[in-house]
């Protein structure tokens, strides 16, 4: 958008030397970057995490995806905090986007398991085997995903957006078998509540942003006409707390206090002109 500077990137140089000198391992440095985020250590977090995907990728085979939406994941949560909102959000994106991969790995495990029980060459479908219940860890980084990018996605004013994310993850903690505990699944209830009035704040102002555009449209066009435009007056009235005032404004009485000012000074004015 116009007015908004790219800032420099969180991470810092002594985290990120630190990280190549003491690991080796993305399992190692993963593990580092989730103790730096638990200790509140945002920006040093993921200067590790940041190792963790390099040593995978530049380890010569396929990438792990499972692996690396689990880091985009936590990279995600870091940003957050940090108040990077748009990079939040590709971080949350790129998760997904690994989770749905892994979800059609284990789908295709799953095809490939039915076939060789309709053959004879299986017993049974082995529901413990690692390439299906990887996919429950997969379904969970995906919520946490989703959920993340909401709130990423409500700061930088997409409500709609970040609705259907939070609709999206509660579908996934309701399901069965989601692993999902009672408190997260109460925690994606009341937000989902709460990004549906932030969704209707944001329709309402797009829309009355829409009516005044139609509105200068008409009187521009009415001007280059040569139209002669009628004194527009407008009665004070006094409003009462609340009214035409916006879920995002509700609790903000400053703008209905100022209306409630202005009447009176005029009723003042009246009776002094009198």
């Amino acid at each position: 958008r116009l007015g908004d500077i790219d800032r420099r990137s969180p991470i810092r140089v002594e985290d990120v030397v630190t990280a190549e000198k003491t690991c080796a391992d993305k399992e190692a440095a993963k593990a580092a970057g989730n103790e730096r985020f638990a200790a509140g250590d945002a920006a040093g977090a993921l200067a590790f995490w940041a190792r963790a995907l390099r040593i995978d990728r530049e380890a010569g085979r396929p990438d792990d995806v499972d692996f690396a939406g689990a880091v985009y994941c936590n990279v995600a949560a870091a940003l957050l905090k940090l108040d990077r909102w748009d990079r939040a959000e590709q971080a949350a994106s790129r998760a997904i986007k690994h989770c749905d991969f892994a979800r059609a790995r284990a789908t295709e495990a799953r095809i490939r398991m039915d076939r060789l029980v309709d053959v004879g060459e299986l017993d049974e479908l082995d529901e413990s085997h690692p390439a299906l219940t990887r996919r429950l860890l997969d379904d969970a980084t995906r919520r946490k995903a989703l959920y993340r990018r909401a709130l990423a996605r409500e700061k930088c004013r997409r409500g709609l957006e970040a609705h259907q994310d939070c609709v999206e993850a509660r579908r996934l903690a309701d399901a069965v078998k989601s692993g999902a505990t009672a408190g997260e699944k109460n925690l994606l209830r009341r937000e989902q509540l709460r990004l549906g009035k932030v969704k209707a704040a944001f329709d309402e102002q797009l829309k009355q942003r829409a009516l005044r555009k139609a509105e200068e449209a008409a009187v521009a066009y009415q001007r280059a006409s040569g139209v002669t435009l009628p004194d527009k007056k407008v009665e004070a009235t006094a409003p009462t707390p609340g009214a035409s005032i916006g879920y995002l404004e509700e609790h903000d009485y400053s703008r209905w206090a100022l209306k409630r000012l202005a009447v009176l000074l005029e009723d003042v004015e009246v009776e002094l002109g009198k």
